[in-house]
């Protein structure tokens, strides 16, 4: 099971002596499945302690977030516990730094981060957003991810935590580390950014008007996608911990500053 994926001849390797994801990327999004239900059932607790288990909001309210950051946490856990039961050369497999070279890749990928960021919100949300108006023939604009209407204290250490150490290490590890290495080391680069991609979009989801969500996830989608380039790029996981990190230290400093 551990035995290294010979590459197929026209693709070459990601880099040279690198194994091959010995997972498929069908089981894998099996496993993601089961560790988002069980997380789901530990986010019951923390919502009832707050007091919000019953409600619905379209943005992340600080208690919702609070949650999050726990069924992020369970979710990398269920992963890793995988990972490590079943295979077990992992960590060489998804390419972690050495520890001469850790606070190196995570600074690349964090200066890479800013620059995809305006890249990103920019360009290609700007493209996206003009074109979508002229399809549906009104002002569409992404929805708001979080809510700004509770900055509180505890509000604030909630979206932090989640938009700076929970999200970065748990969507990146599946999203990069697990689903494109097991498409890419199969089919190549394009399949594998693009199907990770487009599953990253797809968990973008904020509920709104169909239109607006649909909006956001595109944007996502484009975002997955520079990220597999990164991975691709820099051939460990903590650069693209970095660029996640970047990328959301940006927009959450907006999301305060300017809502």
């Amino acid at each position: 099971m551990n035995a290294s994926i010979p590459p197929r001849p026209d693709l070459g390797d990601l880099l040279p002596g690198r194994l091959k994801a010995t997972w498929s990327w069908y089981v894998s999004i099996g496993v993601y499945l089961l560790a988002f239900l069980i997380a789901g059932v530990a986010q019951i607790p923390v919502l009832a302690a707050f007091g919000v288990l019953e409600e619905t909001s379209s943005a992340l309210t600080g208690p919702q977030a609070w949650a999050t950051v726990l069924g992020d946490t369970v979710i990398a856990g269920v992963l890793i516990f995988w990972l490590a039961k079943w295979h077990r050369n992992w960590q060489e497999t998804i390419g972690f730094s050495a520890a001469g070279k850790r606070s190196r890749d995570f600074g690349w990928g964090f200066a890479v981060g800013l620059g995809l960021y305006f890249a990103i919100t920019i360009g290609v949300a700007f493209v996206l957003t003009v074109l979508f108006q002229a399809i549906f023939g009104r002002e569409i604009a992404s929805p708001d991810q979080i809510s700004t209407a509770d900055l509180s204290a505890s509000s604030i250490v909630a979206f932090a935590l989640l938009s700076l150490v929970a999200a970065p290490v748990s969507e990146e590890l599946f999203f990069r580390g697990i689903f494109f290495r097991a498409i890419r080391d199969r089919y190549g680069f394009w399949p594998g950014a693009i199907g990770s991609g487009l599953l990253f979009g797809l968990i973008h989801y904020v509920p709104s008007a169909w239109e607006s969500a649909l909006l956001l996830q595109t944007t996502m989608v484009f975002t997955g996608v520079a990220w597999a380039w990164v991975y691709e790029r820099r051939g460990t996981l903590l650069a693209n911990i970095g660029a996640h990190v970047a990328f959301n230290t940006i927009g959450l400093t907006f999301y305060f500053a300017f809502r």
